[in-house]
């Protein structure tokens, strides 16, 4: 441990030992100059996971907290770092990723002569976290994290900023003892507050319930199946939802809503009651006109007070999402008949659809085939984009952890956030099925993934082009799509950048390939299990138990449909 003259402790001495009193195994970070004084006698029981940019890094530490319910520590370098992660925290933020962001700043000594990597980093990152703030003491570094620590995890949770000073770190701090922390109460609610949604539902001749990201994020599966079948009522999927808030397989599901209104509208007009349950009222995109006006009686219960204040329902309720659902299942009149399994005709229908687009290797295909191959506990990253509806329908998610998607509509987040999945939970299985412009704004965390050895498997579906704007302007502007520039992206070798990073990868453009493919891939990288005799015979014989890869999938766009 380094010291200052006298033997006192420095802020970097201190922060170290933040990290050991907090349990902080992980940071995740692309480190400058401006971080060096942070870096210097870095512990051995914390990893440094460096990703080579700064939004692949932030992408990493999103679902890493998600999954982990901590929040993450990340480290970025000066104005410019912050700047490239900007799209990233957006989509943390979205997210409701809880995490602790260090940026480096300029030497306070030089700041009033603009040095080269001076920024106004609070004023640059406040639009995309919940709180900024810049370090004005080196006895204030471990007192400001501690504060961001608790800030990040506070509901709604979501990243925090810290500009610190390059020099601060070698300045005089003392030893902090860390706060408990903050709690939540997200499963306690009075009971009472609720009794007039229960009652709606109870009388409802037609009741449904739209469930989103809120009830993933409260680890509320249980609870959520627990009153749909209760209520014997259909269940969907909030639209455009970061996280699926219910087993998609479930007889009760009826699927994603779409994300346009009046389509919103018409689907949930056929019942005389709905619940929103942990999502917006509603998210959409894009605009397409109609009436707002509500046929039905809506009630909105939801733990984020923004979603709330945009809510379309007539009835609005805060409460923490996983007590507020099992609350209701237990004040509900259970219903007296079984409403007819609907993931039975979906499941036929995605059977059909499958097979119909096998010749062309269509996408419903390839999402089948994969779902079909691949582990029932895998969990699932999804920038599918354009064929993210399709995966929603196609994969398999029986827990709350097990599907991750971003809520903003940027690229780039797919790849490194399997990455932050494998690592919070060692020896999990995990599938990013990626769209080929999505992979390229992340394509740099291939070079991570091939460093940490984890088992990820990358799908590619390679249309060559950006079908989603293709989509929209088949959409909006119908015989014009043609006129649109920058929709082909041919010329692309992922196979090749993939292999220059380290990842193993292949080229597919045959049904037969992708089920050859997909069989080698799955059985050398993923062949042995945490714990198998096998996996410890070939840990010892030097051979890695696990292999991440990349398939290239040349796939065909006429099955996909954003509407």
């Amino acid at each position: 441990m380094s010291t200052n003259p006298g033997g006192r402790m420095n802020a970097r001495d201190a922060f170290h030992q933040w990290l050991t009193d907090r349990g902080i195994s992980r940071m995740f970070g692309n480190p400058g100059s401006t971080e060096l004084p942070m870096l210097v006698d870095w512990p051995k029981s914390v990893e440094y996971v460096l990703g080579l940019q700064e939004s692949v890094v932030v992408a990493m530490a999103d679902v890493y907290a998600q999954t982990t319910g901590m929040p993450a520590l990340v480290n970025l370098h000066a104005a410019q770092g912050l700047g490239n992660a900007m799209g990233s925290l957006r989509t943390a933020l979205h997210n409701h990723a809880p995490m602790v962001v260090t940026v480096g700043q300029e030497d306070t000594r030089h700041q009033i002569l603009n040095p080269l990597l001076y920024g106004d980093m609070v004023s640059l990152g406040q639009p995309v976290v919940k709180w900024a703030y810049e370090v004005k003491e080196a006895a204030d570094v471990v007192p400001a994290l501690e504060r961001a620590w608790h800030f990040a995890e506070a509901a709604p949770a979501g990243p925090v900023l810290l500009s610190i000073p390059m020099n601060l770190w070698d300045g005089p701090a003392t030893k902090l003892p860390i706060r408990q922390s903050y709690t939540y109460t997200r499963t306690t609610v009075n009971p009472e507050f609720l009794s007039s949604v229960a009652e709606a539902l109870s009388e409802a001749t037609s009741p449904a319930l739209v469930l989103g990201g809120g009830v993933a994020r409260s680890d509320a599966f249980a609870e959520a199946v627990a009153l749909a079948e209760r209520l014997q009522c259909p269940v969907y999927g909030a639209p455009l939802a970061e996280r699926m808030g219910f087993p998609n397989q479930h007889p009760l599901y009826e699927g994603m809503l779409q994300p346009v209104l009046p389509l919103i509208l018409q689907t949930l007009g056929r019942y005389d009651v709905v619940v929103v349950i942990g999502a917006p009222v509603f998210l959409t995109y894009p605009y397409l006109p109609g009436p707002r006006g509500l046929p039905m009686q809506v009630y909105h219960i939801d733990d984020i007070d923004v979603n709330l204040s945009a809510s379309l329902a007539q009835h609005t309720f805060q409460y923490p999402v996983k007590g507020a659902i099992a609350a209701l299942a237990n004040q509900v009149v259970e219903a007296n008949h079984t409403r007819p399994n609907a993931s039975a005709a979906r499941r036929a229908q995605r059977k059909s659809a499958a097979i119909r687009s096998k010749q062309k290797l269509g996408a419903a295909f390839v999402l089948g085939t994969v779902s079909r191959m691949v582990a029932k506990d895998t969990v699932v990253i999804d920038e599918g984009i354009s064929a993210s509806p399709l995966v929603r329908e196609y994969v398999n998610v029986f827990q709350s952890a097990q599907y991750f998607s971003a809520s903003t509509g940027g690229l780039g987040w797919g790849i490194p956030a399997a990455i932050g999945a494998a690592l919070a939970r060692p020896g999990q299985k995990v599938v990013a099925i990626v769209g080929d412009g999505a992979s390229l704004y992340g394509i740099q965390a291939l070079w991570t993934l091939a460093r940490l050895n984890l088992p990820v498997g990358v799908i590619v579906l390679n249309n060559q082009r950006y079908a989603i704007l293709n989509g929209f302007g088949k959409m909006l502007y119908p015989s014009l799509e043609s006129t649109i520039p920058g929709i082909e992206l041919p010329g692309l070798n992922l196979v090749k950048i993939a292999e220059g990073f380290g990842v193993s990868a292949s080229r597919i453009d045959t049904a037969a390939a992708l089920e050859s493919a997909l069989e080698s891939a799955l059985n050398d990288g993923w062949r042995f299990d945490e714990g198998d005799a096998a996996g410890d015979a070939g840990a010892q014989s030097g051979q890695s138990a696990v292999k991440p890869f990349l398939l290239d999938v040349a796939v065909s766009s006429e099955d996909i449909s954003l509407m």
